[in-house]
């Protein structure tokens, strides 16, 4: 089995004794095949559009603004790429050089200029990377209320779960981790009453990728059938648990959430995170 068939089937693959080269060539093929779900064509992950803002206005450059999904997998290789440039005394790998190998894998250029822009736009975004995906004071006191600004996703999904509706209303609130591995930390900051709290939750869904604190407040109902209801919401996060017996030892349950992934930046959370400690009325 091929190095690359190994790592797409999802099983461990132990690389110490792999190539290094060949690990640099699968892991920029995989680059080169992400395909957009719209389109079905290649994904550039260094768009055009990236590659001009940066070239009208250096200074303020970030990478807020593009979509989710983009930004992040964007932020991932860049911080990998990141982390092989401070060894350049060793590697000889600056990030001069990455851009270089890593451009054509990243971006679909049309030529020596477009080539050479996209260097020089990847060049910085590697050096630069820390503070690309921050939204600065300034932008944050400019742009609208976020009362004006809807949550841009909804994620729905049911399964039937081999348990009663009580263990698993125990496991979404005490045992929140088992079924979130991103969840590196929580905490119930606050009880408001015998059917509500306060919760935070650190959320990493990868070494590359920052931290980023959740401040939700949660609210459940069981009603005379033992369903369950649990609101949860909080700043750029809204999401509701449908949890139903569906015969003995058989509970279906149902999840809606909406959030916005770009909670990043400093200011988005600590501006909201006291107004979210204050205990509220009970329900």
């Amino acid at each position: 089995m091929s190095l690359r068939d190994e790592a797409q089937n999802g099983s461990a693959v132990d690389f110490s004794n792999v190539c290094v080269y060949d690990i640099a060539d699968v892991t920029k093929l995989w680059f080169r095949e992400i395909v957009d779900q719209n389109s079905k064509k290649p994904k550039q992950l260094l768009s055009q559009q990236i590659i001009t803002s940066f070239k009208q206005n250096k200074k303020e450059f970030t990478l807020c603004a593009i979509p989710d999904i983009q930004r992040c997998v964007l932020q991932i290789i860049l911080r990998f790429l990141a982390l092989i440039s401070s060894h350049s005394d060793v590697n000889q790998m600056n990030s001069h050089n990455l851009a270089i190998c890593w451009t054509p894998s990243l971006c679909e250029c049309d030529g020596d200029q477009q080539l050479f822009d996209a260097q020089k736009c990847l060049e910085f975004c590697i050096d630069s990377c820390p503070t690309l995906f921050i939204i600065s004071v300034n932008t944050y006191s400019l742009s609208s209320p976020d009362t004006d600004c809807p949550l841009p996703h909804k994620h729905e999904a049911t399964a039937v779960v081999e348990c009663g509706p009580n263990d698993i209303l125990n496991r979404i609130l005490y045992e929140r981790h088992s079924i979130d591995p991103t969840i590196i930390e929580w905490s119930i900051s606050e009880e408001l009453s015998t059917n509500s709290d306060t919760f935070i939750m650190r959320l990493q869904s990868s070494a590359f990728l920052p931290i980023k604190t959740i401040v939700i407040e949660r609210k459940w109902r069981i009603n005379s059938l033992n369903n369950i209801e649990i609101i949860e919401s909080g700043y750029l996060y809204e999401s509701r648990w449908s949890v139903s017996a569906q015969g003995e030892g058989r509970t279906l349950v149902a999840h809606m959430i909406s959030l916005d992934l770009r909670i990043l930046s400093k200011i988005n959370i600590e501006t909201k995170l006291d107004q979210f400690l204050k205990p509220g009325p009970n329900p």
